[in-house]
């Protein structure tokens, strides 16, 4: 209580012996609580010159090594010189480099690839360059003691060509031509069958593909890539085509049972090919090799005039009757060939001939070209007696055919063979000269063209065999 009845409450304040209060009553910081304050401040900047110290010394002892925490394929090199690094990943890895490697291919086919035929190498210098140099950040230093970096190993790529000599012979099988869009006859009438696109060995992407899996411990299988092959004439080509009407057609028959089989594979062969505005057939190119493999069989053709037998025979009546319905068809003769002798069953000088090589190259083909504005579609008919060829299309033209006859005939030759089975005598056959001229005549009547042909037969030797002499 004071004088003047008021009262109040001293509040005692106790001054440490850090702080000391001066005249106007202010606290003083004293020296000992400053040395205080400044300890954290000094164990810190200690901290900071230890850890600085050891950062150092660790960046210089790692100097030249290979990052820490590297692997490669599974083999830990970190830390590591280059050279030492190198010596182990060939130690660990070449071998692993040689292993066989599954290939999968389409439909599940799987193939064993062994590396070394496509010469795989590593570069083990390239790898490691991979994986960089030392770090500096302090950060990725402490991060490196804690984890992995994974380095993919530097391989030579395989190139196509090795793998195809290597795998080829394995995985060719899967590979799968394209299919053009075909036009199918039911009751008389074309329908269209569908395009299909085919596939093809991707050899450089699985080159590209390979070195990761060669690198791998388990697991080594690579899926075989393919490239997409599409189809020359598409299903809407075709369903566009303008193919509504027979425009040329011809029949021939009177052929030996055995050629009419290898007539009837040629015949499904052809079946339904589709032929655009301005393009060419090729009989030849069109059926490819005809040999055994492709169903064909051993029947007769005519050698040097004399009957003879060959796979394949009895094409030449097929191209026959091709020819002749393209004929009348206004189709363009590009190439084909008569007969060197005459045969009865074909019309003299409107007839043709086709040859192959054994291994299915063209010697003598049939080829025509269209040159409407819409396509034309090639229609077979087989029985066991007779063969017929139509081509539809848009009729633009009517045909007539006019023959010249015969004339400049030639004597046949006699030939005197030695005696014995292989000897068939026959009285042979003269030769002669023929013409054929095609009138081609637009829809009203009016002439468009006139193209003649010679035509030259050879004579067909007459065979004697010669007498056996007697025995003595």
């Amino acid at each position: 209580m004071t004088d003047d009845g008021s009262s109040h409450i001293q509040i005692d304040r106790q001054v440490s012996d850090a702080e000391a209060q001066t005249d106007d009553g202010a606290v003083a910081e004293t020296e000992p609580g400053r040395a205080r304050r400044r300890w954290p401040l000094l164990a810190a900047l200690i901290g900071l010159l230890v850890l600085g110290g050891v950062y150092g010394v660790d960046l210089l002892v790692s100097a030249g090594t290979v990052p820490r925490g590297v692997v490669v394929a599974g083999v830990e090199v970190g830390g590591l010189t280059r050279a030492e690094a190198e010596s182990r990943l060939t130690e660990r890895l070449a071998s692993r480099l040689a292993e066989p490697v599954t290939v999968v291919g389409a439909d599940g086919a799987r193939a064993v690839l062994d590396p070394r035929g496509v010469n795989v190498t590593a570069d083990w210098a390239a790898t490691l360059d991979r994986a960089g140099d030392q770090p500096v950040a302090p950060w990725t230093r402490v991060r490196s003691l804690f984890t992995t970096t994974e380095v993919s190993p530097v391989l030579s790529r395989a190139d196509g060509a090795a793998l195809v000599n290597v795998l080829g012979p394995q995985v060719l099988p899967t590979e799968r031509p394209a299919s053009d869009a075909r036009l199918r006859f039911a009751d008389g009438r074309p329908s269209v069958e569908p395009s299909v696109a085919g596939r093809r060995v991707d050899w450089d992407r699985l080159a590209a593909a390979l070195p990761e899996v060669l690198a791998r411990p388990r697991d080594r299988v690579v899926e075989l890539a393919y490239r997409t092959v599409p189809p020359a004439v598409g299903t809407e080509q075709v369903t566009a085509l303008g193919v509504n009407e027979v425009i040329g057609e011809f029949t021939t028959k009177g052929f030996a049972r055995d050629s009419g089989v290898n007539i009837r594979v040629v015949a499904e062969k052809v079946n339904g090919a589709v032929l655009p505005p301005g393009g060419t057939f090729s009989l030849n190119g069109f059926t490819g090799p005809r040999g055994r493999a492709q169903g064909y069989v051993e029947a007769g053709v005519i050698e040097e005039g004399v009957p003879a037998r060959a796979v394949g025979g009895g094409i030449s009546q097929f191209a026959t009757t091709m020819y002749n319905a393209s004929y009348f068809a206004a189709m363009t003769d590009v190439e084909h060939k008569e007969h060197s002798y005459y045969i009865s069953r074909y019309p003299m000088g409107r007839e043709a001939t086709v040859f192959q090589n054994p291994n299915g190259s063209s010697v003598i083909d049939l080829k025509f070209r269209n040159d409407n504005p819409t396509a034309v579609a090639i229609q077979t008919i087989w029985t066991p007696a007779t063969i017929t060829v139509k081509l539809w299309g848009t009729k633009r033209y009517t045909i007539e055919s006019v023959n010249g006859g015969r004339y400049g005939s030639t004597g046949a030759p006699t030939t005197i063979k030695p005696p014995g089975e292989s000897c068939r005598a026959s009285k042979g056959q003269s030769g002669f000269s023929t013409s054929d001229t095609q009138i081609v005549r637009d829809l009203t009547g009016k002439e468009i063209r006139r193209t003649p042909r010679t035509v030259v037969y050879n004579p067909v030797p007459a065979i004697r065999c010669q007498a056996e002499k007697p025995t003595p």
